[in-house]
């Protein structure tokens, strides 16, 4: 090995860590939003606006958890 190698291989695991890096920055982002705009509904239209979107993402985590038993 090469020092030359030891840099490519020391840059690509930098890229791989600020990748990862960068979608855990967008999760986390994302989940904010949803907050937010949960919370907004909440502000914007009551009651029906806080469980309503509970509703809704029933059928979503029951599609999840079934794809996860059958191992997709």
């Amino acid at each position: 090995m090469t020092l030359a190698d030891n840099t490519t291989r020391a840059a690509a695991h930098s890229r791989e860590k600020l990748t990862e890096a960068q979608q855990v920055t967008a999760i986390l982002i994302t989940v904010l939003l949803a907050l937010v705009a949960w919370g907004v509904a909440v502000a914007i239209w009551g009651l029906p606006g806080l469980y309503i979107p509970a509703l809704c993402t029933v059928p979503v985590v029951f599609a999840c958890l079934l794809l996860l038993t059958v191992g997709r």
